[in-house]
């Protein structure tokens, strides 16, 4: 299999089908990427991708959370929720719905409005990669956003004390990522190979919310973010920190198709068990241990995890190469290169953990 196309790898890989390697995908701290551009000596951030044989691309994913306005200091930053955001950081300082009481508390908010954003730009960056795979759609983290709004534990609060108004407010959170994905894929649904969505639903240890709240909340927005993805053609991607093993049924069962990050210091989320439990049905997108093997290891720890996780995720298909997580300033720069020469050199249909001769 000669001369394949990052698209066409990653297709086939999701498919459950083997193709002439392992794909690769890098998440990292914007730090990193200067200090990655840096050692080598390059110009931009597309030129280590290409040094580092990466399959996959991310277009402008955030549209809704570019700054609008900054304070006098530049200290901090308006995005288009009405969030000030510290400038470095991007942390939210305010909660612009912590005293939501009634529904008639969310109808009042002004929430942005999706016609604002520029999808022509959009567009254009998702046109110049159009032989990698494109990650694409508005990221529609509901809870999150729920969670900047109104203020982590007092949302959480309030989902038992007042939920008909919780659910409202993820409802019309999700009505308005709904829009926006819409916008995406209607000016760019040729180049666009994924949906990608994004939320935390999980701790180390456990679901945030209990499966049931989760089934009550979460579930039926989620399952209208994919729905409208799959009539678009889509296949469906989605972030979730943490140990969300309990709900991966519910998600496989509403249409998702790869689950990322797999973070492997959490028994339940052990990629081997779940390749084993769930491989027929989704693939999987990270794996590499960026809590203790990246930022602690020595190059011979990271190599023996990349060619470990290759031989035993990646037969079949089904396994995107990349970490576990975004890639910290903490992270020596020799692992990162350590991890995506090895991934490459022993990533190949045929000889999966082995090094080519």
């Amino acid at each position: 299999m000669k001369n394949i196309k990052p698209k066409d790898r990653v297709n086939r890989i999701i498919d459950h089908k083997e193709a002439d390697r392992v794909p690769l995908d890098i998440w990292a701290e914007e730090e990193v990427k200067e200090k990655l551009i840096k050692y080598f000596g390059f110009s931009e951030w597309e030129q280590v991708l290409r040094l580092f044989n990466i399959d996959i691309r991310w277009p402008i994913p955030w549209l809704d959370y570019l700054p609008v306005k900054y304070s006098i200091d530049k200290k901090f930053y308006i995005d288009s929720w009405g969030f000030e955001r510290w400038v470095g950081n991007e942390v939210v300082r305010n909660h612009p719905l912590a005293n939501i009481e009634s529904i008639d508390d969310v109808d009042k908010f002004n929430f942005p409005d999706p016609n604002k954003f520029n999808y022509d730009n959009y567009a254009k960056e998702c046109e110049k990669y159009s032989d990698y795979f494109v990650c694409g759609g508005s990221w529609s983290c509901f809870f999150n956003t729920a969670n900047h709004l109104v203020g982590m534990e007092n949302l959480l609060v309030k989902m038992i004390d007042i939920p008909e108004v919780i659910l409202y407010l993820f409802e019309k959170i999700t009505d308005f990522y709904l829009e926006v994905s819409k916008k995406m894929f209607e000016k760019a649904n040729k180049w666009i190979d994924i949906f990608f969505m994004g939320d935390d639903f999980g701790t180390q240890q456990s679901l945030l919310i209990s499966k049931p709240m989760f089934q009550y909340f979460m579930k039926p927005n989620l399952e209208r973010l994919f729905k409208q993805a799959k009539n678009y053609g889509k296949k469906v991607m989605l972030h979730s920190d943490g140990n969300i093993y309990d709900i991966i049924p519910d998600l496989i069962e509403i249409g998702l198709d790869v689950l990322n990050p797999i973070q492997p210091r959490i028994e339940d989320m052990d990629i081997f068990k779940l390749k084993k439990e769930f491989g027929k049905k989704i693939s999987f997108h990270g794996g590499i241990d960026s809590q203790n093997i990246l930022p602690l290891g020595s190059e011979n720890d990271v190599k023996n995890e990349v060619i470990k996780k290759i031989a035993g995720v990646a037969p079949g298909g089904g396994f995107i190469l990349s970490s576990s997580h975004n890639i910290q300033n903490d992270v020596p720069i020799e692992n990162i290169i350590t991890m995506y020469n090895t991934a490459y050199n022993y990533g190949f249909y045929g000889y999966l953990g082995k090094l080519r001769k």
